[in-house]
């Protein structure tokens, strides 16, 4: 949102370290990211949304190490379901409380 006097639509970051300029948003682009992000606040106002904290940073870590998204999901996978050496977060009593009927796990 700007003044209508005000031409330019950029959003200025301040930080101390490094100021930011992130460019603007094609308004028909804006109101579909708008739109979309309503979307699942209405349903997590409705229903628990499968969020695991723990696998999404193994995803992110590999991303964040320029690995393919095809590795981050892997990484996720093996995060949620876990393995020999260590519980998944499938195995979590409040995840299987919340989403142990589902017959799609909630990670897909």
């Amino acid at each position: 949102m700007r003044p209508s006097e005000t031409p330019n639509r950029q959003t200025h970051l301040l930080l101390p370290a490094q100021p930011e300029t992130l460019p603007e948003i094609p308004q028909p682009e804006a109101l579909e990211l708008l739109r979309q992000w309503l979307d699942y606040y209405r349903l997590g106002q409705t229903r628990p949304l499968a969020f695991f904290a723990r696998t999404s940073l193994k995803a992110a870590a590999e991303l964040a190490q320029n690995k393919s998204v095809g590795d981050a999901a892997k990484a996720a996978k093996d995060a949620y379901y876990g393995n020999k050496n260590s519980k998944g977060q499938r195995d979590y009593t409040e995840v299987g409380l919340v989403f142990g009927n589902d017959e799609t796990p909630p990670i897909e």
